[in-house]
């Protein structure tokens, strides 16, 4: 700030500037075959491939972020200059730089997927180096099978299930989506001696975790795995086997209590506990055949009349820890009735 008076003049009122001179940034991109994150010698360079600054760290390419593309190599000369890149005119100062990794490559070099360099008024950094190697794809196998006695087991005597859906859940959504890897189990081929029936093969999947379900059929419930999945990490070129899936034909729960119909010894009464005190395979609640002959009648209130006001376990057909008038209903409503249905006695 001056104070120039009536036919003053001020001189002395100089300026400076330095020219700001951009700086280059240079690496190679190249085809890390065995994954080491080290340029062997008989690994070449990648053509075609992105690198750029990236100015907002936000750890993608983004509009107007300096870019360039790796060259290809050039015939006439002596040098094979595929792979290498030049990122020309960068402002001096702090820079992450990274690269867009091809579809079919893992990155491997550097170790934190970028480099981040303190770039100086016209310099020049190299060895800014990216490697990848080629996906090796992996494939997942195993079996779907038909469960019979439900015990999450395959059983040397149960079937393989066909035409079942298997997929990979990549959104973890529980569901089968458009996209999503999927394979469906097959059928037995009768010229072969070994049973096909059931197998199946995701393949061609990228390495990494993997989330494997199946499209459960109508009219089965899933006994196997546990879980209702499989979560497995799979590596380069790798085939993770025996992941199979358990099926037992769902035949409903005709009482309510929570005992599928097949494992249930009263199908038509509600027995939660599934108290059977004479191990027959009838609970308790639908057995007041005491003298075990097949059916309810005189003789077995005989029995009954005989434990009336005790503890006896059979006759203590509700399980309320004394033989009263609350059993001598079950027994009339079932008089010249056969014990159960049960699920447990054919």
């Amino acid at each position: 700030v001056v104070l120039l008076g009536q036919g003053e003049t001020i001189e002395g009122l100089d300026f400076g500037n330095q020219q700001i001179l951009p700086g280059t940034l240079h690496g190679v991109k190249w085809s890390d075959t065995n994954g080491n994150g080290q340029q062997e010698t008989n690994e070449p360079g990648l053509a075609g491939v992105t690198i750029y600054v990236d100015l907002n760290n936000s750890g993608q390419l983004d509009v107007g972020e300096p870019r360039t593309v790796t060259i290809n190599d050039d015939p006439q000369t002596g040098f094979d200059e595929a792979g290498l890149y030049w990122l020309d005119g960068i402002e001096a100062g702090v820079h992450i730089i990274r690269e867009v990794v091809p579809e079919g490559f893992t990155q491997t070099f550097p170790a934190g997927g970028a480099h981040q360099v303190t770039l100086g008024q016209g310099q020049t950094v190299e060895g800014l180096d990216f490697g990848n190697q080629p996906t090796q794809s992996g494939t997942l196998h195993g079996r779907k099978w038909l469960d019979e006695n439900g015990n999450g087991q395959l059983d040397d005597d149960e079937p393989g299930l066909p035409g079942v859906i298997i997929f990979v859940d990549r959104n973890f959504n529980e569901q089968l989506d458009t996209g999503e890897p999927r394979t469906v189990t097959i059928a037995d081929d009768p010229v072969t001696d070994f049973d096909e029936a059931g197998l199946y093969w995701l393949e061609t999947l990228e390495p990494g975790l993997q989330l494997i379900r199946e499209v459960v059929p109508d009219g089965f419930r899933q006994t196997f795995p546990t879980l209702g999945f499989y979560e497995v990490m799979l590596g380069q070129g790798q085939t993770i086997e025996g992941l199979n899936f358990g099926n037992q034909r769902d035949i409903g729960d005709m009482d309510g209590d929570g005992v599928l119909d097949i494992r249930d010894n009263c199908t038509l009464i509600a027995n939660p506990d599934q108290r059977d005190t004479n191990q027959d395979g009838y609970g308790n609640l639908c057995d007041p055949d005491l003298d075990d002959s097949g059916f309810t009648n005189f003789s077995d209130l005989a029995v009954f009349e005989l434990v009336f006001f005790t503890d006896d376990p059979d006759a203590d057909l509700n399980g309320d820890g004394n033989v009263n008038f609350s059993d001598l209903l079950i027994v009339e409503a079932m008089f010249f009735q056969p014990p159960g249905p049960s699920g447990l006695v054919p």
